[in-house]
């Protein structure tokens, strides 16, 4: 498991997914849930599966209550909209390592730009399946 989660890890933080999931949540929980927006990005459901277009608790034949129960147990749901607007693109990792870290003075934070000799042994050590950037290493210590 450890090295499955470490992989999914090492997707999930890739630039390719940091550049394109924005518009995935837009989809799922934004702006592109309903409308003419979901239309436009062919992302259209029955109606059953939005929450605010039905209400169960006020039907009062128990068949047709039992049966939309049935469909939405088999099917699914949408889920709840949270956000209005586009949501902001993620910073790609050739861009964070041009910021300056903000922190509190206590905090214990160094930042190493190994020389080729270290990049080497950088390279041996495990990482737990991760691929790490050449460019620097970031040790912190975190404090309450």
């Amino acid at each position: 498991p450890y090295k499955f989660v470490s992989f999914l890890r090492t997707a999930l933080e890739s630039d390719y997914v940091s550049a394109f999931i924005n518009n995935w949540i837009d989809l799922i929980y934004g702006y592109k849930q309903t409308g003419k927006e979901s239309e436009k990005n062919l992302n259209v459901f029955y109606y059953m599966t939005y929450e605010d277009k039905i209400s169960v608790e006020q039907l009062n034949d128990p068949a047709t209550r039992v049966s939309y129960e049935a469909q939405i147990v088999h099917f699914g749901q949408t889920p709840q909209k949270l956000f209005g607007k586009p949501h902001p693109q993620r910073m790609l990792s050739e861009n964070l390592l041009n910021y300056k870290i903000i922190a509190d003075p206590r905090a214990d934070i160094k930042v190493y730009r190994p020389s080729k000799r270290d990049s080497k042994e950088i390279d041996k050590a495990d990482h737990g399946g991760l691929k790490l950037e050449k460019r620097a290493l970031l040790k912190m210590k975190v404090i309450n």
